[in-house]
Order: structure tokens, then C-alpha cells, then sequence
């Protein structure tokens, strides 16, 4: 049976899960940061689609800015 590239990706997440463990550094520096000239860093109220969430560590980030989560992922068994 072929593999899918859905089923790839949860191959991959389950033996990477040890090392997925922060949210992203680009995506922390990129809200936290200066690299958006104007942005504005009032979160509240603002909504957020992570596609491929995993274990929701860059979830867990964003919702400590106060942003509304959602959030999809490919397999049930890569979700915490």
C-alpha cells in the first residue's frame, strides 16, 4: 500500500515528536519583534488558523497574545 503524503506526515510527526516541544522561533520573532513596520501588537480579539497544529505549540504561544485559535491537522493521533 502506498503511502499518502497525509500519512507521511504523521509517520514524520510521531518519530519528530521528541523534538517539537517550543513554538516556533520565526513565528515568535515575527509577533514579538520589529520586523512588520506598524504592526499592531494588540492581539485581542484577533482569530488564528493553525494549519497543521501538532501538539499546539505554537498555539499555545498565540493564545498567550490573547488571539482566538483554531486549528486543523491531518491525524487524530498527531494531536496531543
Amino acid at each position: 500500500m502506498k503511502n499518502t503524503a497525509f500519512e507521511k506526515w504523521a509517520n514524520f510527526y510521531k518519530e519528530a515528536k521528541e523534538e517539537l516541544v517550543w513554538p516556533s522561533e520565526t513565528l515568535i520573532r515575527l509577533f514579538k519583534g520589529a520586523y512588520v513596520p506598524g504592526l499592531n501588537k494588540n492581539y485581542q480579539n484577533r482569530k488564528v488558523l493553525d494549519v497543521g497544529f501538532g501538539d499546539a505549540n505554537n498555539l499555545v504561544f498565540l493564545g498567550s497574545l490573547g488571539l482566538n485559535l483554531s486549528g486543523t491537522e491531518v491525524a487524530k493521533g498527531i494531536c496531543f
